[in-house]
């Protein structure tokens, strides 16, 4: 009796040890996301504060209390490898492990790396540098270095710079070497590496920095490796939840999936402007704008958007009405074209509806009405944000300005100092031409303005002149292929038609999924998938005619992203059609929004040169990873909401289990996508400035991110994600921090991501 007594005893003790034992398990496996939490709040705290310049970045990402933060999740990731014994799946301890080189090679860099500047004249030089630890001591180098030359390279015909380039001259106990460092082109020696930084303003002399961090730099590209890896054998791994999704009983049968993925009253006297024959000659004319040759089509067609909103006003179309303004302003200046937006700028010009004419931005006796509200809106803060539709209103007046100045006609060629450049009727060298040449150039415009008084064609003058720019910029002339893809571009891109179209269709695919619960086989779905593929196949051909015309991918610019997140949505959505009914309705839904959002917002819809930090084989590779990871949380995103909408409606939790199977299979490579990228980025930086992590706020927010959903992966030590309801709640609220990444840092932080729009 006793001994029966015991042996309960003992096994009942042995229980309370096993469930006191699990529960500090349990305890211990959700320490470093409680640490991970308080950093990501740090994060998001730091980046607003060193924005308001309240905090400095030493003050902040790399103040010892951070450091520390970092350290305590290094060792209690470490200690939940063992915990959870993760050496028995090799892809996901290789993921972890990567993150913790990843931290040990930036410790690394953080306690014996350094940098400094590098400043030299043409013909100086020397063997010592002054450090970038704001205590400006000075570091000798083991190797002395001289400018030989620094030259700006530019883009052909134009002035904008397409390379920045420094010969130099390492010398040492062993020789001499000559290098040539630029933009995305580093020199190296012994550990050192050299990067361009900045130029004098008389270009004769350049800045470098130097870098010194042979190891921290290798031990964060292990770390690099071993993500990929880890990111790679997850999904091939049988037992991970990517696979295990793939193989459950709602996708039973898929063998692969793509991851690629205003109308104004007729005036009683019609403006002149040329006819639609001249009009097009004269489209055709050679014109630098925008830092690129183009035509006279391109810049008429911005220039009428621009005053407008539209790319025609009334009967005429863009070229028509940029000659009309250029040649007959005294009867244009009395036409309502001018768009104005906000009854405080209508009320100030003192008009009633949308569209002003020119004169009415001026008072009887001459004076600029808009003079004056900048004077007291801006007395205090010219960047006020209260004065951007006044800013926005008076680039307007001040574009008509300039054509009438002849600023923006840069049509007449001529080299200067072996580069040919176009130049503007006010500041062409006159004394470079000769003979017939001379004649042509002096005296192309006044024949255009007579021809256009006497109401005679003059389409021969132009076509004579064309043949003249040809022969003047030679190879730096477009070519066919690029002028003819341009003109094209320019009459087919009806992008606001696309994107209301294809939301329209998605938002009532949405609504019938939601109410009608449309099945697979339904002839809506067939119509949904028509619409889709229509609207691929325009915006294929958009995107095809831009990266002709740039002869580049279209990722420079916030325009551009958008169209490529819309494009891979579109694609995303026709690979899957087959096996998920709302596929079609996600695919619309998502490329609607970004269609329109390309549409309304203030990205530059221009086509531009790539700046010369951008001119790199990585910006391709980084920016679609991270549109392709953008464009793949957006269909979780809109998963989950499906899923959310679908159970308020029906009461049911077999939706958000559908949809759950969904997201996880998407999920994974979408973060994948995203950690790829971000890493990447921070390759194609090291190779760019010599620093892979600068706490830039793009970069800040998108680490951010990635933390934010790595949270959903860890289901065992955060079962909370077990419960669809909560899951679906967080993707949506996760899903916030992606929109702040790409738009919110680009609206109110500053940063080098800039550049990108």
């Amino acid at each position: 009796m006793l001994g029966l007594s015991l042996n309960r005893t003992m096994s009942i003790f042995a229980a309370k040890n096993t469930a006191m034992g699990k529960k500090i398990n349990h305890i211990g496996s959700t320490i470093p996301f409680l640490l991970l939490g308080c950093l990501i709040l740090s994060l998001i705290v730091f980046s607003i504060l060193v924005e308001k310049r309240i905090l400095t970045n030493e003050t902040s990402y790399t103040s010892t209390p951070t450091l520390i933060l970092w350290g305590a999740l290094a060792i209690t990731a470490a200690i939940y490898i063992v915990q959870k014994k993760l050496w028995r799946r090799a892809a996901v301890l290789s993921i972890h492990l990567a993150f913790l080189f990843i931290l040990t090679g930036a410790l690394v860099t953080h306690l014996f790396g350094f940098s400094g500047q590098l400043h030299l004249r043409q013909g100086e030089s020397k063997d010592q540098l002054l450090s970038d630890d704001g205590e400006s001591s000075v570091i000798r180098l083991p190797f002395t270095v001289r400018l030989e030359q620094f030259q700006i390279i530019t883009y052909p015909g134009t002035e904008a710079p397409a390379d920045f380039q420094s010969t130099i001259t390492i010398s040492d106990s062993k020789g001499e070497e000559q290098v040539t460092i630029s933009m995305n082109h580093i020199a190296q020696k012994e550990g050192y590496r050299l990067f361009q930084h900045s130029f004098d303003p008389d270009k004769a002399g350049s800045t470098l920095i130097v870098n010194y961090d042979k190891w921290g730099v290798i031990i964060s590209y292990i770390g690099y490796f071993l993500l990929l890896f880890g990111m790679l054998a997850t999904l091939f791994d049988p037992n991970s939840k990517f696979r295990k999704a793939f193989k459950s009983n709602f996708w039973k049968g898929i063998t692969s999936i793509a991851l690629l993925a205003t109308f104004s009253p007729d005036m009683e006297a019609k403006p002149l402007t040329l006819s639609s024959d001249e009009a097009k000659a004269f489209g055709e004319i050679l014109v630098q704008y925008q830092e690129r040759i183009t035509t006279i089509e391109t810049l008429a067609t911005d220039f009428t958007k621009k005053l407008t909103g539209k790319d025609s006003f009334k009967e005429y179309n863009a070229t028509q009405v940029f000659a009309g303004w250029l040649f007959s302003r005294e009867m244009w200046q009395f036409e309502p074209m001018i768009k104005v937006k906000g009854e405080e700028q209508k009320t100030l010009i003192g008009i009633k509806d949308n569209l002003a004419q020119f004169t009415d931005f001026f008072e009887a006796d001459g004076t600029y009405k808009l003079r004056s509200a900048y004077l007291t809106m801006g007395q205090n803060d010219l960047h006020a944000p209260s004065l951007k539709p006044l800013k926005q209103l008076d680039e307007k007046v001040e574009l008509i300005h300039l054509l009438q100045s002849g600023e923006l006609l840069k049509i007449f060629p001529c080299e200067i100092d072996g580069e040919v450049r176009l130049f503007s009727p006010r500041n062409y060298p006159k004394q470079n031409f000769s003979g017939a040449d001379s004649l042509l150039v002096n005296n192309f415009l006044p024949l255009l303005y007579e021809s256009f008084a006497q109401e005679e064609d003059c389409s021969e003058w132009i076509r004579k002149f064309i043949q003249f720019q040809k022969r003047q910029l030679g190879s730096n002339t477009p070519s066919k292929l690029v002028l003819g893809s341009e003109h094209y571009y320019l009459k087919v891109n009806k992008l606001p038609i696309l994107a209301y179209i294809t939301l329209t269709f998605g938002l009532l695919a949405l609504a019938l999924t939601i109410l009608l619960n449309v099945k697979s086989t339904g002839k809506a779905k067939s119509a949904f998938l028509i619409a889709l593929w229509g609207s691929f196949a325009y915006l294929t051909l958009l995107i095809v005619l831009r990266s002709i015309i740039s002869n580049r991918l279209p990722f420079s610019n916030g325009h551009e992203t958008l169209l490529s997140i819309a494009w891979m949505s579109q694609l995303l959505a026709l690979c899957l059609s087959r096996k998920i009914k709302i596929a079609a309705t996600m695919g619309l839904l998502a490329s609607g929004f970004a269609l329109l959002t390309a549409t309304l917002s203030d990205k530059d819809p221009q086509i531009t040169p790539l700046m010369p930090v951008l001119n790199s084989p990585l910006l391709s590779i980084h920016v679609s990873l991270m549109m392709i990871s953008y464009t793949l949380l957006l269909f979780v995103t809109l998963s989950s909401l499906i899923g959310l909408i679908t159970f308020v409606f029906r009461k049911g939790n077999t939706k958000l289990e559908e949809q759950r199977t969904l997201n996880t299979i998407i999920l994974y490579p979408a973060l994948f996508f995203l950690t790829a990228g971000i890493f990447t980025g921070a390759i194609w930086a090291n190779i760019s400035w010599g620093c892979y992590w600068s706490w830039d706020p793009k970069e800040t927010w998108a680490l951010v991110s990635l933390l934010i959903y790595s949270f959903i992966f860890h289901t065992s030590s955060l079962p909370i994600f077990n419960r669809p309801l909560f899951y679906h709640l967080y993707i949506l609220c996760a899903f916030l921090f992606i929109l702040i990444t790409y738009f919110g840092v680009n609206i109110f932080f500053g940063g080098m991501h800039s550049y990108g729009g």
